[in-house]
């Protein structure tokens, strides 16, 4: 997350000012590329949209961020009446952004392409874990 905030990723917009030359579009977009940035990997790009999308409580908020630091800040900002929420608040963007940064790799250097519910499923998959073992007095009331 420090490397993405910081947009220290080996993305092609970095990589140009050190002499590395590639294609500069998004392997993330089918319909519409564009040029592969931090912002558009990891907010604007399709597939994160329709990751962010699967997990916002309120559609029409995930429409109205266009950078991937206000979409993190706005998680990690959310307030909740409980520290489960809390805890599920903080740690979503982390999975969110890290599930995407492997899909992107993927793509890239394998050529594979993953569905979002493929995605989401990982990411939800990872929460519950995440959960059990941060509260194990909820074992059996989130399921896999």
């Amino acid at each position: 997350m420090l490397r993405l905030l910081s947009f220290k990723l080996p993305l092609m917009q970095h990589l140009r000012r050190f002499g590395v030359q590639g294609p500069s579009k998004c392997v993330c977009c089918q319909n519409l590329p564009c040029e592969e940035e931090v912002n558009h990997v990891f907010c604007t790009s399709e597939l994160a949209r329709q990751i962010w999308e699967f997990f916002e409580l309120y559609d029409d908020e995930v429409s109205s961020v266009c950078t991937v630091r206000h979409m993190i800040l706005r998680w990690w900002l959310r307030p909740s009446k409980t520290k489960y929420l809390t805890y599920a608040y903080r740690i979503l963007p982390s999975l969110i952004c890290w599930e995407l940064w492997k899909v992107r790799n993927s793509m890239v250097f394998e050529g594979r392409r993953v569905g979002y519910e493929r995605i989401a499923r990982q990411i939800f998959q990872q929460l519950c874990e995440l959960f059990h073992t941060q509260f194990p007095d909820l074992k059996g009331l989130l399921f896999l």
